[in-house]
Protein backbone atom coordinates (compact mmCIF):
# COMPACT_ATOMS: atom_id res chain seq x y z
CA UNK A 1 0.00 0.00 0.00
CA UNK A 2 2.56 2.46 0.73
CA UNK A 3 4.70 1.79 -2.43
CA UNK A 4 0.94 2.15 -4.55
CA UNK A 5 1.05 5.69 -2.67
CA UNK A 6 4.14 6.81 -3.30
CA UNK A 7 3.74 6.00 -7.25
CA UNK A 8 0.42 7.57 -7.15
CA UNK A 9 2.25 10.31 -5.61
CA UNK A 10 5.56 10.43 -8.06
CA UNK A 11 3.11 9.94 -11.04
CA UNK A 12 0.90 13.21 -10.11
CA UNK A 13 3.88 15.45 -9.61
CA UNK A 14 5.01 14.10 -13.18
CA UNK A 15 1.51 15.10 -14.78
CA UNK A 16 1.49 18.15 -12.78
CA UNK A 17 4.85 19.55 -13.69
CA UNK A 18 4.87 22.38 -15.89
CA UNK A 19 7.67 24.81 -17.65
CA UNK A 20 11.38 24.06 -16.15
CA UNK A 21 10.40 21.14 -14.30
CA UNK A 22 8.80 19.54 -17.01
CA UNK A 23 11.36 20.12 -19.37
CA UNK A 24 13.94 18.59 -16.87
CA UNK A 25 12.04 15.58 -16.31
CA UNK A 26 12.11 15.08 -19.75
CA UNK A 27 15.57 15.77 -19.93
CA UNK A 28 16.34 13.20 -16.49
CA UNK A 29 14.17 10.71 -18.85
CA UNK A 30 16.17 10.71 -21.23
CA UNK A 31 19.61 10.28 -19.32
CA UNK A 32 18.09 7.39 -18.39
CA UNK A 33 17.44 5.55 -21.02
CA UNK A 34 21.01 6.20 -22.38
CA UNK A 35 21.87 3.72 -19.74
CA UNK A 36 20.42 0.81 -21.59
CA UNK A 37 22.63 0.79 -24.12
CA UNK A 38 26.60 -0.59 -24.13
CA UNK A 39 28.64 -1.13 -21.86
CA UNK A 40 25.91 -0.64 -19.40
CA UNK A 41 23.13 -2.66 -20.94
CA UNK A 42 20.75 -1.88 -17.95
CA UNK A 43 17.61 -2.51 -20.47
CA UNK A 44 14.81 -2.61 -17.64
CA UNK A 45 16.08 1.68 -17.61
CA UNK A 46 14.18 2.30 -21.08
CA UNK A 47 11.02 1.29 -19.66
CA UNK A 48 11.33 3.43 -17.10
CA UNK A 49 13.00 6.17 -18.97
CA UNK A 50 9.72 6.36 -22.12
CA UNK A 51 6.79 5.45 -19.23
CA UNK A 52 8.12 8.73 -17.59
CA UNK A 53 8.47 10.49 -20.58
CA UNK A 54 4.81 9.72 -21.49
CA UNK A 55 3.78 11.14 -18.51
CA UNK A 56 5.58 14.42 -18.92
CA UNK A 57 4.09 14.57 -22.53
CA UNK A 58 0.48 13.43 -20.87
CA UNK A 59 0.88 15.90 -18.55
CA UNK A 60 2.07 18.92 -21.10
CA UNK A 61 -0.67 17.91 -23.58
CA UNK A 62 -3.79 17.94 -21.42
CA UNK A 63 -3.79 21.48 -21.12
CA UNK A 64 -7.21 22.57 -22.24
CA UNK A 65 -5.68 25.86 -24.30
CA UNK A 66 -4.26 24.23 -26.87
CA UNK A 67 -6.74 24.45 -29.26
CA UNK A 68 -4.62 24.32 -32.72
CA UNK A 69 -2.29 21.80 -34.56
CA UNK A 70 0.69 24.09 -34.28
CA UNK A 71 0.37 24.75 -30.02
CA UNK A 72 0.06 21.13 -29.79
CA UNK A 73 3.17 20.03 -32.06
CA UNK A 74 5.08 22.63 -30.54
CA UNK A 75 4.23 21.40 -26.87
CA UNK A 76 4.83 18.19 -27.97
CA UNK A 77 8.58 18.96 -29.43
CA UNK A 78 10.09 20.97 -26.58
CA UNK A 79 9.60 18.30 -24.42
CA UNK A 80 10.76 15.88 -27.08
CA UNK A 81 13.61 17.69 -27.67
CA UNK A 82 14.49 17.65 -23.69
CA UNK A 83 13.91 13.85 -23.67
CA UNK A 84 16.10 13.19 -27.12
CA UNK A 85 18.85 15.87 -25.66
CA UNK A 86 19.36 14.16 -22.33
CA UNK A 87 19.45 10.57 -23.93
CA UNK A 88 22.02 11.80 -26.96
CA UNK A 89 24.24 13.50 -24.36
CA UNK A 90 24.43 10.68 -21.83
CA UNK A 91 24.81 8.25 -24.39
CA UNK A 92 27.25 10.57 -27.51
CA UNK A 93 29.76 12.04 -24.53
CA UNK A 94 32.27 10.14 -25.41
CA UNK A 95 32.80 11.60 -28.95
CA UNK A 96 34.57 14.65 -27.23
CA UNK A 97 37.71 12.58 -25.87
CA UNK A 98 38.55 12.21 -30.20
CA UNK A 99 38.70 15.61 -29.27
CA UNK A 100 41.80 15.86 -26.55
CA UNK A 101 44.45 13.68 -28.06
CA UNK A 102 45.81 16.36 -30.53
CA UNK A 103 44.47 19.50 -29.28
CA UNK A 104 45.22 22.82 -31.49
CA UNK A 105 41.73 23.21 -33.97
CA UNK A 106 40.25 20.26 -32.82
CA UNK A 107 39.31 22.27 -29.21
CA UNK A 108 37.87 24.43 -31.14
CA UNK A 109 35.39 21.26 -32.46
CA UNK A 110 35.00 20.29 -28.69
CA UNK A 111 31.57 22.02 -27.92
CA UNK A 112 30.27 20.83 -31.09
CA UNK A 113 31.11 17.10 -29.91
CA UNK A 114 29.60 17.82 -26.60
CA UNK A 115 26.94 19.47 -27.03
CA UNK A 116 26.12 21.03 -30.16
CA UNK A 117 25.35 17.36 -31.86
CA UNK A 118 23.01 16.08 -29.15
CA UNK A 119 20.88 18.97 -29.45
CA UNK A 120 20.80 18.35 -33.36
CA UNK A 121 19.80 14.81 -32.89
CA UNK A 122 17.31 15.65 -30.37
CA UNK A 123 15.98 18.00 -33.13
CA UNK A 124 14.76 14.43 -34.90
CA UNK A 125 13.44 13.11 -31.16
CA UNK A 126 11.29 16.67 -30.98
CA UNK A 127 10.04 16.17 -34.17
CA UNK A 128 8.61 12.94 -33.59
CA UNK A 129 7.47 13.81 -30.38
CA UNK A 130 5.57 16.83 -32.17
CA UNK A 131 3.87 14.30 -34.25
CA UNK A 132 2.59 11.91 -31.90
CA UNK A 133 1.26 15.31 -29.80
CA UNK A 134 -0.95 16.01 -33.17
CA UNK A 135 -2.52 12.25 -32.71
CA UNK A 136 -2.39 12.25 -28.76
CA UNK A 137 -5.60 11.27 -27.06
CA UNK A 138 -6.64 10.34 -23.34
CA UNK A 139 -6.10 6.10 -23.57
CA UNK A 140 -3.86 3.21 -25.06
CA UNK A 141 -3.81 4.69 -28.29
CA UNK A 142 -1.27 7.59 -27.23
CA UNK A 143 1.35 4.62 -27.29
CA UNK A 144 0.56 3.82 -30.73
CA UNK A 145 1.12 7.36 -31.26
CA UNK A 146 3.88 7.67 -29.49
CA UNK A 147 5.76 4.78 -31.66
CA UNK A 148 4.57 6.34 -34.96
CA UNK A 149 6.38 9.13 -34.35
CA UNK A 150 9.70 8.21 -32.67
CA UNK A 151 9.54 5.63 -34.86
CA UNK A 152 9.61 7.81 -37.88
CA UNK A 153 11.98 10.72 -36.40
CA UNK A 154 14.54 7.73 -36.10
CA UNK A 155 14.02 6.99 -39.72
CA UNK A 156 14.69 10.37 -40.60
CA UNK A 157 17.81 10.38 -38.37
CA UNK A 158 19.17 7.37 -40.17
CA UNK A 159 18.90 8.64 -43.29
CA UNK A 160 18.50 12.02 -43.97
CA UNK A 161 21.52 14.34 -44.07
CA UNK A 162 24.05 11.42 -44.77
CA UNK A 163 22.38 9.62 -41.66
CA UNK A 164 23.76 9.08 -38.05
CA UNK A 165 22.44 5.76 -37.13
CA UNK A 166 23.99 5.31 -33.48
CA UNK A 167 22.51 4.79 -30.72
CA UNK A 168 18.86 4.29 -32.39
CA UNK A 169 15.83 3.54 -29.81
CA UNK A 170 16.18 0.06 -30.56
CA UNK A 171 19.23 -0.84 -29.39
CA UNK A 172 18.00 -1.06 -26.25
CA UNK A 173 15.93 -3.98 -26.89
CA UNK A 174 18.90 -6.33 -28.22
CA UNK A 175 21.16 -6.30 -24.94
CA UNK A 176 22.17 -9.87 -26.24
CA UNK A 177 22.65 -11.95 -29.28
CA UNK A 178 19.08 -13.97 -28.43
CA UNK A 179 17.50 -10.38 -28.66
CA UNK A 180 18.84 -9.05 -32.11
CA UNK A 181 17.86 -11.91 -34.64
CA UNK A 182 14.29 -9.98 -34.99
CA UNK A 183 16.25 -7.13 -36.75
CA UNK A 184 16.84 -9.88 -39.62
CA UNK A 185 13.13 -9.62 -40.20
CA UNK A 186 11.74 -5.95 -39.34
CA UNK A 187 15.43 -3.98 -39.42
CA UNK A 188 16.03 -1.30 -37.17
CA UNK A 189 13.41 0.56 -37.69
CA UNK A 190 11.29 -1.89 -37.73
CA UNK A 191 12.56 -2.59 -34.05
CA UNK A 192 13.21 0.42 -32.96
CA UNK A 193 9.30 1.50 -33.50
CA UNK A 194 8.18 -1.36 -31.66
CA UNK A 195 10.68 -1.14 -28.85
CA UNK A 196 9.24 2.57 -28.21
CA UNK A 197 5.28 1.21 -28.11
CA UNK A 198 6.72 -1.85 -25.91
CA UNK A 199 9.07 0.09 -23.24
CA UNK A 200 6.02 2.51 -22.79
CA UNK A 201 3.68 0.05 -22.38
CA UNK A 202 3.72 0.03 -18.69
CA UNK A 203 2.05 3.37 -18.38
CA UNK A 204 -1.26 1.60 -18.50
CA UNK A 205 -0.49 0.12 -14.87
CA UNK A 206 -1.09 3.41 -13.65
CA UNK A 207 -4.08 4.69 -12.61
CA UNK A 208 -3.91 8.19 -13.79
CA UNK A 209 -7.28 8.39 -16.07
CA UNK A 210 -10.71 9.34 -14.08
CA UNK A 211 -12.62 6.76 -16.65
CA UNK A 212 -9.71 3.85 -17.49
CA UNK A 213 -10.57 2.16 -20.31
CA UNK A 214 -9.68 -1.37 -18.90
CA UNK A 215 -10.82 -3.66 -21.15
CA UNK A 216 -8.51 -1.77 -24.14
CA UNK A 217 -6.09 -1.13 -21.73
CA UNK A 218 -5.86 -5.13 -21.61
CA UNK A 219 -5.62 -5.89 -25.25
CA UNK A 220 -2.86 -2.73 -25.75
CA UNK A 221 -0.83 -4.55 -22.89
CA UNK A 222 -1.57 -7.94 -24.36
CA UNK A 223 -0.18 -6.74 -27.66
CA UNK A 224 2.67 -5.46 -25.96
CA UNK A 225 3.15 -8.60 -23.94
CA UNK A 226 2.69 -10.51 -27.16
CA UNK A 227 5.76 -8.32 -29.26
CA UNK A 228 8.41 -9.53 -26.55
CA UNK A 229 7.20 -13.17 -26.37
CA UNK A 230 7.40 -13.34 -30.12
CA UNK A 231 10.60 -11.40 -29.95
CA UNK A 232 12.89 -13.79 -27.64
CA UNK A 233 10.80 -16.88 -29.32
CA UNK A 234 11.94 -16.01 -32.80
CA UNK A 235 15.53 -15.42 -31.66
CA UNK A 236 15.30 -18.34 -29.77
CA UNK A 237 14.02 -20.27 -32.81
CA UNK A 238 16.41 -18.64 -35.26
CA UNK A 239 19.93 -19.75 -33.00
CA UNK A 240 18.58 -23.06 -32.79
CA UNK A 241 17.96 -24.18 -35.97
CA UNK A 242 20.75 -22.07 -38.05
CA UNK A 243 23.75 -24.55 -38.67
CA UNK A 244 26.56 -21.79 -39.91
CA UNK A 245 29.15 -23.72 -41.84
CA UNK A 246 33.12 -22.75 -42.34
CA UNK A 247 34.67 -21.84 -45.78
CA UNK A 248 37.06 -24.23 -46.62
CA UNK A 249 40.76 -23.63 -46.95
CA UNK A 250 40.55 -20.36 -45.21
CA UNK A 251 42.40 -19.18 -42.54
CA UNK A 252 42.01 -15.56 -40.86
CA UNK A 253 44.88 -13.67 -38.72
CA UNK A 254 43.55 -10.20 -37.25
CA UNK A 255 46.36 -8.29 -35.98
CA UNK A 256 45.24 -5.89 -32.70
CA UNK A 257 48.40 -3.71 -32.30
CA UNK A 258 47.23 -1.69 -29.48
CA UNK A 259 48.90 1.74 -30.24
CA UNK A 260 48.16 4.39 -28.56
CA UNK A 261 46.52 7.63 -31.02
CA UNK A 262 48.68 10.40 -29.72
CA UNK A 263 52.07 7.43 -31.30
CA UNK A 264 50.12 6.74 -34.11
CA UNK A 265 50.39 9.92 -36.72
CA UNK A 266 53.76 10.85 -34.76
CA UNK A 267 56.37 10.43 -37.55
CA UNK A 268 59.36 9.38 -34.58
CA UNK A 269 57.41 6.28 -33.61
CA UNK A 270 56.23 5.46 -37.61
CA UNK A 271 58.47 2.85 -38.23
CA UNK A 272 58.56 1.35 -34.72
CA UNK A 273 54.52 1.09 -35.10
CA UNK A 274 54.89 -0.54 -38.29
CA UNK A 275 57.62 -3.10 -37.32
CA UNK A 276 54.95 -4.33 -34.81
CA UNK A 277 52.35 -4.98 -37.45
CA UNK A 278 55.09 -6.85 -39.16
CA UNK A 279 56.51 -9.00 -36.37
CA UNK A 280 52.68 -9.75 -34.73
CA UNK A 281 51.74 -10.80 -38.09
CA UNK A 282 54.08 -13.58 -38.34
CA UNK A 283 54.01 -14.33 -34.47
CA UNK A 284 53.44 -18.44 -33.95
CA UNK A 285 50.99 -18.67 -31.46
CA UNK A 286 50.61 -22.60 -31.36
CA UNK A 287 52.00 -25.38 -33.19
CA UNK A 288 49.70 -25.64 -35.62
CA UNK A 289 50.05 -21.42 -36.23
CA UNK A 290 53.83 -21.03 -36.97
CA UNK A 291 53.57 -17.20 -38.47
CA UNK A 292 52.23 -15.82 -41.06
CA UNK A 293 52.26 -18.85 -43.56
CA UNK A 294 49.75 -20.30 -41.69
CA UNK A 295 47.06 -17.57 -42.93
CA UNK A 296 45.32 -17.18 -46.18
CA UNK A 297 44.11 -13.39 -44.96
CA UNK A 298 46.39 -11.07 -42.42
CA UNK A 299 43.59 -8.11 -41.50
CA UNK A 300 45.41 -5.07 -40.33
CA UNK A 301 42.75 -1.92 -38.34
CA UNK A 302 42.16 1.25 -40.26
CA UNK A 303 45.17 3.24 -40.99
CA UNK A 304 47.44 0.76 -39.92
CA UNK A 305 49.88 2.62 -42.65
CA UNK A 306 49.77 6.11 -41.28
CA UNK A 307 52.09 7.28 -44.56
CA UNK A 308 51.29 7.00 -47.68
CA UNK A 309 52.64 3.24 -48.82
CA UNK A 310 53.57 4.15 -52.96
CA UNK A 311 56.24 6.64 -51.35
CA UNK A 312 57.65 4.11 -49.12
CA UNK A 313 59.36 1.50 -50.83
CA UNK A 314 61.53 0.34 -47.90
CA UNK A 315 58.14 -0.71 -46.52
CA UNK A 316 56.87 -2.13 -49.85
CA UNK A 317 59.64 -4.30 -49.66
CA UNK A 318 59.21 -5.19 -46.14
CA UNK A 319 55.80 -6.11 -46.91
CA UNK A 320 56.81 -8.86 -49.71
CA UNK A 321 59.32 -9.97 -47.48
CA UNK A 322 56.73 -11.11 -45.03
CA UNK A 323 53.55 -12.11 -47.36
CA UNK A 324 53.87 -16.04 -49.33
CA UNK A 325 52.67 -15.61 -52.09
CA UNK A 326 49.04 -17.18 -51.40
CA UNK A 327 48.59 -15.05 -48.33
CA UNK A 328 46.62 -11.52 -48.73
CA UNK A 329 47.03 -8.36 -46.15
CA UNK A 330 43.99 -6.40 -45.70
CA UNK A 331 44.95 -3.18 -44.75
CA UNK A 332 43.60 0.53 -43.61
CA UNK A 333 45.59 2.84 -45.49
CA UNK A 334 45.90 6.58 -47.00
CA UNK A 335 45.91 6.76 -50.39
CA UNK A 336 47.28 9.74 -52.43
CA UNK A 337 45.90 11.42 -55.51
CA UNK A 338 47.59 14.13 -56.82
CA UNK A 339 46.43 17.56 -57.64
CA UNK A 340 43.87 18.58 -60.38
CA UNK A 341 45.54 21.80 -61.09
CA UNK A 342 48.81 22.98 -59.93
CA UNK A 343 49.76 24.67 -57.09
CA UNK A 344 46.39 22.74 -55.20
CA UNK A 345 46.75 20.13 -52.51
CA UNK A 346 46.33 16.36 -53.52
CA UNK A 347 43.74 14.44 -52.34
CA UNK A 348 44.05 12.26 -49.56
CA UNK A 349 41.63 9.37 -49.04
CA UNK A 350 40.88 6.52 -45.67
CA UNK A 351 41.22 3.79 -47.62
CA UNK A 352 41.35 -0.26 -47.39
CA UNK A 353 43.93 -1.85 -49.86
CA UNK A 354 44.40 -5.65 -50.12
CA UNK A 355 48.05 -6.63 -51.01
CA UNK A 356 49.58 -9.75 -52.69
CA UNK A 357 52.86 -11.66 -51.93
CA UNK A 358 54.46 -8.79 -53.78
CA UNK A 359 52.88 -6.73 -51.81
CA UNK A 360 51.40 -4.94 -55.03
CA UNK A 361 47.84 -3.50 -54.33
CA UNK A 362 45.43 -5.90 -56.06
CA UNK A 363 42.12 -4.14 -54.45
CA UNK A 364 41.16 -1.16 -52.91
CA UNK A 365 38.10 0.52 -51.25
CA UNK A 366 37.89 4.57 -50.16
CA UNK A 367 35.84 5.65 -47.61
CA UNK A 368 32.62 6.76 -48.82
CA UNK A 369 31.04 8.11 -45.34
CA UNK A 370 33.76 10.31 -43.26
CA UNK A 371 33.34 11.31 -40.35
CA UNK A 372 32.18 15.99 -40.18
CA UNK A 373 35.06 17.56 -37.61
CA UNK A 374 36.94 13.71 -37.40
CA UNK A 375 38.13 13.14 -40.86
CA UNK A 376 37.16 16.68 -43.20
CA UNK A 377 36.92 20.46 -41.59
CA UNK A 378 34.01 21.45 -43.20
CA UNK A 379 35.16 25.13 -44.62
CA UNK A 380 38.67 23.56 -45.04
CA UNK A 381 39.80 27.05 -46.66
CA UNK A 382 39.84 28.85 -43.45
CA UNK A 383 42.11 25.94 -42.06
CA UNK A 384 45.46 27.66 -42.55
CA UNK A 385 44.17 30.35 -40.50
CA UNK A 386 44.72 28.83 -37.98
CA UNK A 387 48.89 28.02 -36.90
CA UNK A 388 47.56 25.69 -33.71
CA UNK A 389 45.92 23.19 -36.37
CA UNK A 390 47.69 19.79 -36.14
CA UNK A 391 49.90 18.42 -38.54
CA UNK A 392 48.24 15.50 -39.18
CA UNK A 393 44.76 16.95 -39.73
CA UNK A 394 46.93 19.86 -42.62
CA UNK A 395 48.50 16.91 -44.26
CA UNK A 396 45.36 14.13 -44.18
CA UNK A 397 42.32 15.60 -44.53
CA UNK A 398 40.33 13.31 -46.50
CA UNK A 399 38.09 13.15 -49.09
CA UNK A 400 34.91 10.97 -49.67
CA UNK A 401 35.60 8.26 -52.02
CA UNK A 402 32.69 7.92 -54.95
CA UNK A 403 31.15 4.45 -53.60
CA UNK A 404 31.18 0.82 -52.61
CA UNK A 405 31.83 -1.80 -54.86
CA UNK A 406 32.74 -5.91 -54.04
CA UNK A 407 36.67 -6.37 -52.99
CA UNK A 408 37.90 -9.81 -54.70
CA UNK A 409 41.05 -11.48 -53.91
CA UNK A 410 42.77 -14.91 -54.09
CA UNK A 411 41.74 -18.09 -51.88
CA UNK A 412 37.96 -16.24 -50.53
CA UNK A 413 35.26 -15.20 -51.79
CA UNK A 414 33.97 -11.62 -52.72
CA UNK A 415 33.74 -9.27 -49.56
CA UNK A 416 32.89 -5.40 -48.42
CA UNK A 417 35.08 -3.63 -46.75
CA UNK A 418 33.40 -0.72 -44.56
CA UNK A 419 35.87 1.13 -42.97
CA UNK A 420 34.79 2.44 -38.92
CA UNK A 421 31.54 4.09 -39.03
CA UNK A 422 30.22 2.86 -42.50
CA UNK A 423 29.72 -0.44 -40.57
CA UNK A 424 26.68 1.25 -38.66
CA UNK A 425 24.60 2.06 -42.16
CA UNK A 426 22.24 -0.60 -43.27
CA UNK A 427 21.15 -1.58 -46.32
CA UNK A 428 25.23 -0.68 -47.42
CA UNK A 429 25.98 -4.37 -47.80
CA UNK A 430 23.92 -4.57 -51.42
CA UNK A 431 25.32 -0.67 -52.16
CA UNK A 432 27.13 -2.33 -54.58
CA UNK A 433 24.89 -4.34 -56.70
CA UNK A 434 25.88 -8.36 -56.02
CA UNK A 435 25.70 -9.61 -52.17
CA UNK A 436 28.98 -9.92 -50.83
CA UNK A 437 29.90 -13.13 -48.99
CA UNK A 438 31.68 -11.60 -45.74
CA UNK A 439 32.25 -8.02 -44.55
CA UNK A 440 35.75 -6.87 -43.22
CA UNK A 441 35.37 -3.59 -40.77
CA UNK A 442 38.58 -2.04 -40.15
CA UNK A 443 38.40 1.23 -37.65
CA UNK A 444 40.32 2.54 -35.26
CA UNK A 445 38.42 3.14 -31.88
CA UNK A 446 41.83 4.46 -30.00
CA UNK A 447 40.77 8.08 -30.55
CA UNK A 448 37.90 7.32 -27.65
CA UNK A 449 39.82 5.54 -25.19
CA UNK A 450 38.10 3.50 -22.20
CA UNK A 451 34.60 5.15 -22.94
CA UNK A 452 31.67 3.48 -24.14
CA UNK A 453 31.97 4.35 -27.66
CA UNK A 454 33.96 1.15 -28.50
CA UNK A 455 31.25 -1.43 -26.86
CA UNK A 456 28.40 0.72 -28.85
CA UNK A 457 30.51 0.75 -32.12
CA UNK A 458 31.23 -3.20 -31.57
CA UNK A 459 27.48 -3.81 -30.70
CA UNK A 460 26.21 -2.18 -33.78
CA UNK A 461 28.33 -4.20 -36.24
CA UNK A 462 27.40 -7.43 -33.70
CA UNK A 463 23.59 -6.12 -34.76
CA UNK A 464 24.82 -5.13 -38.71
CA UNK A 465 26.01 -8.87 -38.98
CA UNK A 466 22.16 -10.23 -37.91
CA UNK A 467 20.29 -7.59 -40.42
CA UNK A 468 23.07 -8.75 -43.26
CA UNK A 469 22.93 -12.43 -42.62
CA UNK A 470 26.80 -12.30 -43.24
CA UNK A 471 29.84 -12.94 -41.25
CA UNK A 472 31.79 -9.62 -40.31
CA UNK A 473 35.53 -9.79 -39.57
CA UNK A 474 36.83 -6.20 -37.44
CA UNK A 475 39.99 -5.62 -37.32
CA UNK A 476 40.72 -2.56 -34.15
CA UNK A 477 43.61 -0.69 -33.51
CA UNK A 478 43.40 -1.10 -29.82
CA UNK A 479 40.21 -2.97 -29.78
CA UNK A 480 37.66 -4.71 -29.88
CA UNK A 481 38.57 -6.43 -33.03
CA UNK A 482 36.20 -9.36 -33.23
CA UNK A 483 35.01 -12.08 -35.34
CA UNK A 484 30.74 -12.65 -35.30
CA UNK A 485 29.24 -14.95 -37.27
CA UNK A 486 26.08 -14.21 -39.65
CA UNK A 487 23.39 -15.33 -36.22
CA UNK A 488 25.64 -12.66 -34.27
CA UNK A 489 27.57 -14.37 -32.18
CA UNK A 490 31.07 -13.56 -31.53
CA UNK A 491 33.26 -16.60 -32.41
CA UNK A 492 36.54 -14.80 -31.02
CA UNK A 493 37.62 -11.77 -29.92
CA UNK A 494 40.10 -9.20 -28.33
CA UNK A 495 39.34 -6.72 -25.58
CA UNK A 496 39.89 -3.27 -25.37
CA UNK A 497 43.37 -1.89 -24.74
CA UNK A 498 44.84 -5.20 -25.20
CA UNK A 499 47.42 -6.27 -27.73
CA UNK A 500 46.85 -9.59 -29.72
CA UNK A 501 45.81 -11.42 -32.62
CA UNK A 502 42.63 -13.41 -33.66
CA UNK A 503 43.15 -16.53 -35.50
CA UNK A 504 39.99 -18.41 -37.03
CA UNK A 505 38.53 -19.44 -40.18
CA UNK A 506 35.60 -17.84 -42.11
CA UNK A 507 31.91 -18.61 -41.63
CA UNK A 508 29.56 -18.89 -44.70
CA UNK A 509 26.88 -16.24 -44.97
CA UNK A 510 23.42 -17.16 -44.37
CA UNK A 511 21.35 -16.18 -47.09
CA UNK A 512 19.70 -12.85 -47.92
CA UNK A 513 17.46 -11.51 -44.77
CA UNK A 514 14.22 -9.93 -45.20
CA UNK A 515 15.15 -7.27 -43.97
CA UNK A 516 17.97 -6.70 -46.59
CA UNK A 517 15.03 -7.43 -49.17
CA UNK A 518 12.64 -5.41 -47.91
CA UNK A 519 14.77 -2.63 -47.07
CA UNK A 520 12.24 -0.09 -45.84
CA UNK A 521 9.08 -1.25 -46.52
CA UNK A 522 8.61 -3.48 -43.59
CA UNK A 523 8.99 -0.71 -41.27
CA UNK A 524 6.60 1.24 -43.70
CA UNK A 525 4.64 -0.87 -43.09
CA UNK A 526 4.39 -0.81 -39.23
CA UNK A 527 4.31 3.14 -39.51
CA UNK A 528 1.18 2.86 -41.20
CA UNK A 529 -0.08 0.24 -39.17
CA UNK A 530 0.78 2.00 -35.79
CA UNK A 531 -0.81 5.44 -37.30
CA UNK A 532 -3.84 3.22 -38.10
CA UNK A 533 -4.04 2.20 -34.21
CA UNK A 534 -3.38 5.54 -32.91
CA UNK A 535 -6.64 6.48 -34.81
CA UNK A 536 -8.75 4.34 -33.65
CA UNK A 537 -11.16 4.16 -31.02
CA UNK A 538 -10.48 1.24 -28.61
CA UNK A 539 -13.27 3.02 -26.39
CA UNK A 540 -15.52 0.96 -28.59
CA UNK A 541 -13.64 -2.60 -26.92
CA UNK A 542 -15.81 -2.24 -23.64
CA UNK A 543 -17.38 0.52 -21.08
CA UNK A 544 -15.58 3.00 -19.46
CA UNK A 545 -15.56 1.82 -15.76
CA UNK A 546 -14.80 3.77 -12.95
Amino acid sequence: MAFSSFLHNYTSQILLSWGWRANLTAFLAGLVCAFSLPPFDFWPLAFLGFVIFTLVLDGGLADSDLRTARQRFFRGFVRGWWFGFGYFLSSLWWVATSFLVDGGLLLVALPFATVILPMGLAGFTGFGAGLSALLWRNGPNRLFALAFGLGLSELLRGTMLTGFPWNFFGMAAMPDVLAMQTVSVLGIYGVTALAVFVFASPVLLLKIEVQPRKLANRLVGGLALFLVVAHLTYGFHRLSTTTIAAHSNTAIRVVQANINQSDKWDPEFGTQNFTRYLEMSDRATSPETIGVESFTHIIWPETALPFVLTERADAIAALADLLPDETVLITGAVRKEPAIRDGDAPFYYNSVYALNGQAEVIAAQDKVRLVPFGEFIPLTGFLDLFDSAPQAWKQFGFSAGNSHHLMSVPNSPSFLALICYEVIFPGIASEGGERPDWLVNVTNDAWFGHTPGPYQHLRLAHIRAVLEGLPIVRAANTGISALIDPTGRIVVSLPLGEQGVLDHGLPRPLPPTHAQLMGHFTVTIILFGLFFLSMVRLSTFGPREL
